[in-house]
């Protein structure tokens, strides 16, 4: 059989969720392929792994990654791949420096695995953390660009903040669409916009959704960081205006003293998400945690819905975030892909702050029926976008 005939093979048994199956095939497609052929050779490496990951009933699962990735090494020495899932397996075991120490090595390799692989070059450890809070100025306080107010602020009534961050283009797509919604579920709703590079167009969109919608209140704020010039790859641009909501949380929450609802502006409110503030528990933090891909700690923890509460462990949680964001940005990787940057810093903070025995109460939203009140985009932006626009009688 080809490699052709093999890739397809593996991937038909991926989608049917035959993951036996789908590693035995991958592991034909290495068979077939050569080391040199990183494209091939590291994306079905990754592939091989994360069949044998997602068999959950497998005690020896962990034991046969173990296997191919010290295999490949006896075989072709260190190389992304295997340092890739080197380091996520001593991440399971919870040998936080280990898996580090494998990260490291893999960002000084030739790129080799699917996209996911990217998340290892804006991993780090617990003792940069150290060192970065224990500087006399931290980065988020000493060089975060000005945040400006759009226009006056305006008093909202008491409950949670729904904050979003986004740049100007995707304010213009789905504001309308997430406020429709939202208000359905939520009519008094108080929503904390944050725009990245905004433009003249902001305001006016932003308007016309506060008159469409006057229960609601609606403030907004804005940067324009300099440092976003300086990125070569337009996806660490995109990863910016993705973290922006993290890196500005804690600022936001200090200024409004507030719980709040942290999430991707492109999903739909099934129902007002204020309940599960109160089915936390004694959690200060919510977050989606743990998906069946989770094999590395940059999909461990989804960043695309967040429940806050505002107490003081919960603020120094996301300064950690806010720190780790932007120690990463302010020395982007100019040559590789920068995405999965908020996830790490989520993820990061969590094990951190526990470690250093200082960490919030976590509680894992994806335990708590959170379809009840939301529902995210699907792969295709375009169709989630279509859909939502029906189901809200907008086309």
């Amino acid at each position: 059989m080809t490699v052709e005939l093999s890739i397809e093979e593996a991937e038909r048994l991926y989608r049917t969720g035959d993951f036996p199956a789908a590693e035995a095939a991958a592991r034909n497609v290495l068979s077939l392929s050569q080391p040199s052929e990183r494209q091939v050779y590291g994306r079905f490496f990754d592939f091989m792994c994360q069949c044998a990951f997602l068999q959950e009933r497998d005690p020896d699962r962990l034991v046969r990654i173990e296997e191919y990735c010290r295999a490949d090494m006896t075989a072709h020495g260190p190389t992304f791949w295997n340092q890739l899932h080197l380091g996520a397996l001593h991440q399971w075991q919870r040998r936080f420096d280990a898996a580090e120490m494998c990260w490291e090595a893999a960002r000084a390799l030739p790129f080799g695995a699917n996209h996911r692989g990217a998340g290892a070059y804006s991993s780090r450890s617990f003792g940069w953390m150290d060192t970065i809070l224990s500087a006399t100025e931290p980065l988020h306080r000493a060089t975060q660009p000005q945040l400006f107010w759009l226009d006056p602020q305006r008093e909202g009534t008491a409950g949670p903040v729904f904050l979003v961050s986004c740049n100007s283009k995707y304010l213009q797509d789905w504001l309308p669409i997430y406020a429709t919604s939202l208000h359905k579920a939520c009519p008094n709703a108080l929503v904390h916009l944050h725009v990245v590079r905004p433009d003249a167009d902001d305001r006016a969109l932003i308007d016309e959704v506060r008159r469409a919608l006057p229960t609601m209140t609606f403030n907004a704020t804005a940067e324009t960081p300099a440092i976003l010039d300086s990125f070569k790859r337009s996806d660490t641009v995109k990863a910016y205006y993705a973290s922006a909501r993290f890196i500005r949380l804690e600022q936001l929450a200090l200024h409004y003293r507030s719980d709040f609802f942290v999430s991707d502006i492109d999903l739909i409110f099934n129902a007002d998400p204020s309940p599960l503030l109160a089915e936390m528990g004694d959690a200060a933090i919510g977050l989606r945690l743990s998906n069946m891909h989770a094999f590395f700690p940059w999909t461990f923890t989804g960043a695309n819905f967040a429940a806050v509460r505002f107490t003081p462990d919960a603020m120094r949680f996301f300064w950690v975030v806010s720190e780790y964001c932007l120690n990463i940005f302010h020395h982007a990787d100019v040559q590789h892909p920068q995405w999965y940057i908020d996830q790490n810093a989520l993820t990061h903070a969590h094990e951190y702050t526990k470690a250093r025995q200082e960490g919030p109460g976590v509680i894992n939203l994806n335990t708590m029926a959170l379809s009840r009140f939301v529902r995210f985009g699907t792969a295709s932006k375009a169709e989630f976008r279509a859909e939502a626009m029906r189901l809200l009688g907008r086309s």
